[in-house]
């Protein structure tokens, strides 16, 4: 009898274990393919990457209108903007007279994109973080930018993207960079895609899209800079879970960036750092 109860209880923890969802491998799989393709462009050959990205981009979908009516397919067509990104940034020809006006071009479409996908989501603008809460704390995450961009300046080191620093001199470009990399950035990955990766992979999808948001910077060719943008991505990930809103986390982005390219190039070399 004790060892026919053991057995029963045995078939039961059996039974109990959790089981790995379906959308969880698939997203594992699209993961792996993006990160090779991110590897591809930046380390072995540019043509060959965007090749790479560009078959994923329809594979994902190819496969989101097979399953567009479940949380899987909401997930693979969210997952569409993550090599838009790449494809974009690649194949727009960039404006060397004017180097800001590049990034015009790069995240108009990027942003179009992703208005689109929330459209085809039956998202509103709610529901991705594009509204106002907790206004002080928007404050609070949006300072954070001057610390994140001067840690990122550290480990990269790039150039100043102007001549020279003065008061006037960083505002335009520092505006493209919030409206660009700052808001289309933070809409695509902590609005659209974080929102529509919820439902399918639980717990699992603040890591997972800051990971995608990460490998994207494989394009640096610097580990400790993609293990930076990880924790700045699942930091920014958690503020917009908590409050519900894309501003302090859009304009935090934008004030890294602008911090890593305009002004820590001048500031800190000016102290010798």
């Amino acid at each position: 009898m004790l060892r026919l109860n053991t057995l029963l209880a045995s078939r039961a923890e059996v039974k109990a274990a959790p089981r790995i969802q379906p959308a969880v491998v698939v997203a594992l799989v699209y993961l792996i393919l993006i990160s090779l393709a991110e590897i591809t462009g930046a380390l072995i050959n540019q043509a060959m990457g965007i090749t790479i990205q560009t078959l994923i981009f329809f594979g994902l979908i190819i496969h989101s209108v097979l399953n567009i009516d479940n949380p899987l397919g909401k997930m693979l067509l969210s997952l569409t903007l993550a090599p838009m990104i790449r494809i974009a940034s690649y194949t727009v020809p960039l404006l060397f007279a004017r180097p800001f006006a590049s990034y015009v071009f790069i995240y108009l479409p990027i942003a179009l994109a992703a208005f689109l996908v929330m459209w085809r989501l039956r998202m509103k603008p709610p529901d991705v973080g594009l509204t106002i809460r907790m206004p002080r704390w928007q404050l609070v995450i949006a300072c954070t930018g001057v610390v994140f961009g001067l840690a990122e300046y550290l480990i990269l080191r790039y150039p100043a993207l102007i001549p020279f620093l003065s008061w006037t001199n960083p505002w335009i470009p520092g505006l493209t960079l919030l409206v660009t990399t700052g808001f289309v950035e933070e809409l695509v990955f902590r609005g659209v895609m974080q929102r529509a990766c919820a439902d399918a992979l639980g717990k699992w999808t603040l890591a997972y899209v800051s990971f995608i948001f990460a490998i994207i910077h494989v394009i640096h060719q610097n580990f400790w800079d993609i293990v930076l943008v990880f924790f700045i991505a699942l930091f920014f990930a958690w503020c917009v879970k908590k409050t519900g809103s894309l501003l302090g986390v859009a304009v935090g982005h934008g004030v890294t960036n602008s911090v890593l390219f305009l002004v820590a190039p001048f500031v800190l070399k000016g102290f010798g750092v």
